[in-house]
């Protein structure tokens, strides 16, 4: 197995870094910095004529790892441990530091062997792997000649799926001010994760907010919300895995009303008016629709009365009549849900 020494590639990159600020770019993740490794390897193949080498999963899994150590270690080393996880004729290994991908890729190109082991052309897979550790960015490069052929990795770090079964349901009416919310959090890559849930209301506020606890992919995920007021709500929720976001699913609208209204009570007609009493259990003001039908079953007069307090009387002026005998159905609404009481006859 051939190696080149690691020193001269690292004391370029690492004279370098001390020009450039050490933060680690905004939104950093292992996929596309992984990416832009082997898009830079690929690159330099190009230039100088050699093929592209196919990305084996294996090199990847073992680079992955040992760029995760040396992050860890806050140094630099070669894995000699590649040999008894790969069956290749041939191996041979990068490693390097810096604040950025482009940096140590230009140290590589500045060391004759990691330059040499970039453009060899008797390898026939590479794996990359990439992990940051206090502004500073380790890269490993495993390269090798395969008794076989390579096998694709998948991505570095795929995103969680969106958040499926949620509760709160579309079109739910929920009886009690304390809100339960969960959803199936999922991730293709295995991944435990958390989900963010958002309880937003009618005028697009934002009223209620938590992080569920780290569950495992596959599992629900649950989180309880202090007592809303009744009203009109979404919820909407998105995945986080550690590194990446879902996308976000439809907000399903949702309704808290502890008690609809009682049916109204009492209903009658007298002269010109019906009346009736509106009461919710709940003590919210709401309205009386009144509807009278004909003796054919026809509607001959409808309407809103005015909002009443509950356990107060709502008053409906009725229209001029034909004679004969008529019905009276009311419904009591308080904003949210409503109840029918009826009929009531009376004669014109």
């Amino acid at each position: 197995m051939s190696r080149t020494c690691p020193w001269r590639a690292a004391a370029a990159v690492l004279a370098t870094t001390v020009l450039l600020a050490l933060a680690p770019p905004a939104g950093a993740d292992s996929a596309s910095d992984e990416a832009r490794v082997l898009s830079l390897i690929q690159q330099v193949r190009t230039s100088v004529g050699a093929p592209a080498l196919p990305v084996d999963a294996t090199l990847t899994s073992v680079a992955r790892d040992w760029a995760a150590k040396m992050a860890r270690d806050g140094t630099i080393s070669h894995n000699v441990g590649v040999g008894s996880r790969v069956s290749a004729s041939k191996l041979s290994e990068n490693v390097g530091m810096g604040p950025s991908i482009d940096v140590v890729h230009q140290g590589f190109l500045n060391s004759s062997g990691h330059r040499a082991n970039m453009v060899d052309t008797g390898v026939n897979a590479v794996g990359v792997g990439v992990a940051w550790a206090n502004g500073t960015v380790y890269v490993v490069q495993d390269y090798a000649k395969l008794n076989g052929t390579a096998t694709p990795p998948p991505p570095a770090n795929r995103p969680p799926a969106v958040p499926t079964q949620l509760s709160p349901a579309k079109d739910a009416v929920l009886r009690t001010a304390t809100t339960t919310a969960q959803a199936v959090y999922s991730d293709p890559d295995g991944n435990p994760g958390r989900i963010y849930f958002a309880v937003v209301d009618e005028k697009g506020k934002v009223v209620r907010e938590v992080w569920s606890p780290t569950v495992c992919s596959g599992c629900v995920a649950a989180v309880t919300f202090a007592a809303l007021t009744d009203g009109f709500y979404w919820l909407s929720t998105v995945a986080h895995d550690g590194a990446a976001f879902s996308a976000v699913p439809a907000p399903p609208l949702f309704i808290v009303d502890r008690s609809a209204p009682t049916p109204p009570a009492g209903l009658k007609r007298s002269g010109t008016t019906v009346t009736g009493t509106y009461s919710d259990p709940d003590g919210v003001a709401g309205w009386l629709y009144v509807y009278v039908f004909d003796a054919k079953g026809a509607v001959v007069a409808q309407g809103w009365t005015a909002r009443v307090c509950s356990g107060c009387t709502a008053t409906y002026s009725l229209p001029a009549l034909a004679g004969g005998t008529h019905h009276i159905y009311a419904f009591a609404y308080d904003g949210l849900l409503s109840s029918l009481a009826g009929p009531t006859s009376f004669g014109v």
